[in-house]
């Protein structure tokens, strides 16, 4: 059984006016980690902070596409091969999408793949064809990962729509990690039995929350959402990557696309998004999307789809080399005498 939990918490406070005003907050358990959230409404905006159209970001894409290593004339010269045993042509080619491994590798078996050698594809605009063959392109790396190394079965596809989404780089792009070690997130989802996210689908499908359905695909907003604007995604009778086809794959990508749009729509050009899946199949493939604030030139994030879609903390500064520059620093004590 699905519980969708949900306590309100009333109270009354004195308005500026004078009169006595009841509120209500909801506090509900999010069914899958079982973290609680509280919803309060439209919170009072700072006029100052609120977007009302899209920023202007071409200065800044000029400026990040000259040593882009992810743009064209730099891709083969600049990123690194997999091994022929993984891949035997050293990097996954698929329409205009390119895999290779990650310079910067968050697990064992840890890729990039990029939609395109265009620098910048504002959110809202990632054609169909891009998004498929970069999804389709990640399922071969998949593929060839299971064949080399079956010990690591847990399998996560994740994106970072510019810095305001913990991007490092503009191009656009998502990441692959396989690992025999699963992300917080992915030991959530498997508290549950197999059937669970299935019918979590079919409660939501015909719930407020739902969305759309799109082939196997059911998506509708998390009854308790943990990032902004969380939309949820549970693929029907498909528990591996492995078993997805391409009208799969072109469904999802359709669905996403619509949230995509969504978002672009109310001024935001930031998104993070992460699909979970198993070789063994331990749980439906499972989706969360969800916007960020809207970027805006210098600004980056420091957390990224590994923090807030599967609740893995990331950092590129090892503790112990932190702990070596502070030690080289004189005492401000000694400073100030």
């Amino acid at each position: 059984m699905i519980e969708l939990k949900e306590e309100r918490l009333e109270g009354t406070y004195i308005y500026p006016d004078g009169e006595p005003r009841g509120f209500v907050t909801l506090l509900r358990t999010d069914p899958v980690t079982g973290s609680t959230v509280r919803i309060t409404g439209r919170r009072p905006m700072d006029p100052a902070s609120v977007e009302r159209e899209l920023p202007d970001l071409a200065g800044r894409v000029a400026l990040t596409q000259k040593d882009c290593p992810f743009c064209e004339g730099n891709v083969e010269r600049m990123t690194p091969q997999f091994l022929p045993e993984i891949v035997a042509e050293g990097r996954i080619r698929r329409g205009a999408a390119w895999v290779f491994p990650n310079l910067m590798p968050y697990g064992r078996h840890s890729a990039v793949c990029l939609f395109s050698l265009d620098h910048h594809i504002p959110l809202g605009e990632f054609t169909h064809r891009q998004f498929a063959d970069a999804l389709q392109a990640c399922c071969e790396y998949l593929d060839a990962v299971r064949g080399f190394d079956p010990e690591s079965c847990f399998q996560v596809i994740t994106q970072n729509v510019l810095p305001a989404s913990g991007g490092a780089l503009l191009h656009p792009h998502l990441q692959v990690n396989v690992d025999p070690v699963a992300m917080t997130y992915h030991r959530y989802l498997l508290r549950h039995d197999a059937a669970f996210l299935e019918e979590l689908a079919a409660v939501e499908l015909a719930g407020p929350r739902f969305i759309r359905a799109a082939g196997r695909w059911v998506f509708f907003a998390a009854f308790a959402p943990l990032a902004a604007w969380e939309v949820h995604a549970v693929c029907r009778r498909r528990s591996r990557f492995s078993e997805l086809t391409a009208e799969d794959v072109s469904d999802f990508v359709s669905g996403v696309l619509d949230i995509h749009a969504f978002y672009r729509a109310d001024a935001k050009n930031s998104a993070n998004m992460g699909i979970f899946g198993t070789t063994d199949g331990r749980h439906a493939l499972f989706a969360r999307v969800m916007a960020r604030s809207t970027w805006r030139p210098w600004y980056r994030s420091d957390r990224s789809a590994y923090e807030l879609v599967g609740h893995e903390n990331a950092t590129d500064l090892v503790p112990e080399a932190l702990a070596e520059a502070c030690r080289r620093m004189p005492p401000r004590s000694n400073l100030d005498r």
